[in-house]
């Protein structure tokens, strides 16, 4: 029996001799990989009286080791062994520190979750907050923007990506526009393929998904009936228009539009193709996002007012406590007023008493049947004088 252990690179050979007899010579030889014999007749101590012997050597380098061991000079076992510089015991300190790193407060696993909890925020629901649904979101509404964005720089057309399904009893005209411009930009009519009819010519078909013709749904298109096709009005130079009508039994579908018009006689057609969608609820997502971008700017959004707000207030606060000291003086001004006007002695109800009285005292004064024109101060004073005068005195 031959058994090999390390730590480091000290290995520890125990053998048990044949039969487990005692008193046994056992040696060893130990060669490197490159076969040099680095370890020659070690000897290997008996342990206890159980027939077992042991030694240990420690090789200089890293590398395989094969050893040959001999009991009394006869060989009767062989074993190998790989040292390297790092095992699990010898690296303990080092495990540790792994550990450490893991398990770290500030960005051990705990604190990875802990992040990747607070990156979802409350609420958080896979199935609309997760980045596919975010991603799948992005990329419908990016798409849905770059299908306006026109791939022909002589065509523009103007035409709702999305139509509502309206009310009970209800249609609803959606104006599309279409305009031809040459080659510097200014807009010009297409040929006209119906001399006298119109001044340019631009057809219109729509189909759904599935082919079938929607061209009845097409209203305000020009007078020309040229080849049995529906021919948008003449607006003015390089613009045209129609409107497609969406009624309250329109069924939910996709709508593919046709521009097609020719730029000189003779010329291929010339083909512009747009796409909408009539639903029963559009997608308004982005304006919500708009609308949100607006109160969330920093410019002019409601934080920002609220610290122009704020601002406002420090540096005038000042101010309003003046203001409200001087509002403080008013107010006590008044209920001191008011106290005197209010006095039972000398107030205004009190003074109205006191000339309720007076009135009554003159009134009794003058008398019943009182005429001023004879009965006054002044007319009886009159009369007293006419009276001295005859005696030879009066009154002045």
């Amino acid at each position: 029996m031959l058994n090999i252990s390390r730590k480091d690179r000290q290995i520890f050979v125990l053998y048990g001799a044949v039969n487990f007899d005692t008193n046994e010579t056992i040696t060893i030889d130990v060669y490197n990989s490159s076969d040099v014999l680095v370890e020659n007749g070690l000897v290997l101590n008996e342990i206890g009286t159980e027939g077992l012997y042991g030694a240990y050597f420690t090789p200089a380098t890293t590398g395989d080791y094969k050893i040959i061991v001999y009991e009394s000079a006869i060989k009767t076992g062989t074993a190998s062994i790989y040292i390297s510089d790092y095992d699990v015991e010898s690296n303990g300190s080092g495990i540790v520190s792994i550990n450490s790193l893991l398990e770290d407060s500030t960005y051990g696993l705990s604190a990875l979750q802990t992040n990747q909890i607070d990156s979802q925020g409350s609420g958080f629901v896979t199935t609309s907050d997760s980045l596919y649904q975010i991603k799948h979101y992005l990329v419908n509404t990016i798409q849905d923007s770059i299908s306006q964005i026109q791939n022909n720089t002589l065509t523009s057309v103007s035409l709702p990506s999305q139509m509502a399904i309206p009310g009970s009893g209800v249609t609803t005209n959606f104006a599309i526009y279409c305009n031809v411009f040459d080659e510097q930009g200014l807009p010009v009519d297409p040929y006209d393929q119906d001399a006298g009819a119109e001044d340019g010519m631009l057809n219109i078909t729509v189909v759904n998904e599935s082919g079938t013709d929607r061209s009845a749904n097409l209203s305000n298109l020009g007078a020309s009936v040229q080849d049995a096709k529906d021919w948008m009005s003449h607006a003015s130079t390089g613009r045209f228009t129609c409107d497609y009508d969406v009624s309250w039994e329109h069924a939910k579908e996709q709508l593919n539009f046709s521009f097609v018009y020719k730029r000189l006689v003779g010329d291929p057609d010339i083909y512009v193709d747009r796409t909408s969608i009539v639903a029963v609820d559009l997608d308004v997502s982005s304006n919500v996002d708009y609308i949100k971008e607006q109160i969330d700017n920093t410019t002019y959004g409601l934080s920002a007012i609220k610290t122009l707000m704020d601002v406002y207030q420090t540096a005038n606060q000042l101010d309003f406590t003046n203001i409200e000291a001087k509002i403080d003086i008013i107010d006590t001004n008044v209920d001191t007023s008011n106290t005197l006007l209010t006095n039972a002695t000398y107030g205004l109800s009190a003074l109205k008493d006191l000339i309720d009285t007076m009135t009554n005292t003159l009134t009794d004064i003058a008398g019943a049947g009182f005429v001023t024109a004879t009965d006054s101060l002044k007319a009886i004073k009159d009369r007293v004088n006419d009276v001295f005068n005859k005696t030879g005195g009066y009154i002045t």
